[in-house]
């Protein structure tokens, strides 16, 4: 009896010793983890100061201004007046988004970009008058935009 107890004693102290180190051993090393991801959205760039003024801008050098519309919204007109006797130039700008409906009745017709730049020159056009008794210029954009034009006899 004595050697099963010092049978089954060698047992419990192998056991525990087993035991022992088993929870001394450190555990597996786990690769290190990422940092969290941030997504980081682009931002829209900071919108422009309201627009509250707008002039035309350039007419030919030395030309005649016959007629000058400022700071509109929505449609607008210069005109009915007498053509001048070759060439009408007509300059318009667009502030905002969208475009500006330029017509001439029964010379011509164009569309005019807004942009969100309020140093844009915008656009210069000549036409022959030569065919015509009576010239109206009419303007018509969203009323959201700014929008100008002069109407000049070039020299």
């Amino acid at each position: 009896m004595k050697k099963s107890m010092t049978t089954v004693s060698s047992l419990l102290v192998a056991g525990l010793t087993v035991a022992l180190l088993a929870s001394c051993t450190t555990p597996p090393v786990s690769p290190p983890e990422a940092p969290p991801t941030t997504s980081t959205t682009p931002t829209a760039p900071p919108p422009s100061p309201p627009v509250t003024e707008l002039t035309a801008g350039g007419t030919p050098g030395n030309s005649v201004v016959l007629g000058e519309l400022s700071s509109q919204r929505g449609m607008a007109q210069l005109g009915p007046f007498d053509p001048p006797p070759n060439w009408l130039a007509v300059s318009v700008r667009c502030y905002g988004t969208g475009s500006l409906h330029i017509e001439i009745p029964g010379i011509a017709w164009f569309n005019q970009p807004c942009v969100l730049d309020p140093a844009d020159p915008g656009a210069l056009n000549t036409y022959n008058m030569s065919f015509t008794d009576e010239v109206t210029v009419r303007g018509s954009s969203d009323t959201s935009n700014l929008w100008a034009m002069a109407v000049s006899e070039p020299a």
